[in-house]
């Protein structure tokens, strides 16, 4: 749970972020589809 957080934290921070975004954006889905 608090990983997840972390993450969808990180990528709110990040989405302002047109650059790299998308690939964090699909790597943090990633980890929290198999964590």
């Amino acid at each position: 749970m608090l990983k997840k957080q972390g993450g969808i934290s990180s990528l709110i921070a990040h989405s302002s972020r047109p650059v790299g975004s998308s690939i964090e954006l699909t790597g943090m889905f990633l980890y929290i589809l198999f964590i």
